[in-house]
């Protein structure tokens, strides 16, 4: 009976990282592009707010954006044709975690943080949230436990790859 229930919760686990994996790849895939080519061009172009801080600042760039929601698609598009995704929703996916990561700078350049300085929830859950969201209104309603289980294991995914990209060089 125990091996039924932790069987069952691994394969809903597998399930739903897969789901996630084109928001997952777009998030993390400007960092590489950017290692490869250096830094890109500022989606902001140095626009100061109204607080006489930066928008999003230079660590997100137009190359960064559309790396992140080509990556994110074409890994859905690999999982669409092995049937366990839909390109409506790899697509919706990959566009929302490029938008809340931007969102997510925004707020922390609201709130003072530095570039690359870690705000907690701020580094990893907007980006999540808002391709959810999108997909959400867009593509179709997502059950309640998609958003639990993202909300739950991305701050640990999350803080586990940027580790590994630091200990790898891809960050600093």
């Amino acid at each position: 009976m125990l091996y039924q229930s932790l069987s069952a919760v691994l394969s809903l686990l597998i399930k739903l990282i897969l789901f996630y994996l084109p928001a997952y790849v777009a998030n993390g895939s400007p960092v590489v592009f950017s290692k490869i080519y250096g830094p890109g061009h500022p989606i902001d172009m140095g626009i100061v707010f109204s607080d006489g801080k930066r928008l999003l600042g230079d660590g997100k760039t137009f190359e960064g954006f559309i790396t992140g929601t080509v990556a994110g698609s074409v890994i859905g598009l690999f999982l669409a044709q092995m049937g366990l995704h839909s390109i409506s929703s790899s697509i919706t996916l990959s566009l929302g975690a490029m938008i809340g990561d931007s969102l997510g700078s925004f707020v922390k350049r609201r709130l003072g943080f530095k570039r690359g300085e870690w705000a907690p929830l701020l580094d990893e859950l907007p980006f999540i949230i808002v391709a959810l969201g999108l997909h959400h209104v867009f593509v179709y309603a997502l059950p309640l436990d998609y958003w639990i289980v993202a909300l739950l294991i991305t701050p640990v995914l999350h803080k586990s790859t940027n580790e590994l990209a630091k200990r790898i060089g891809l960050r600093s």
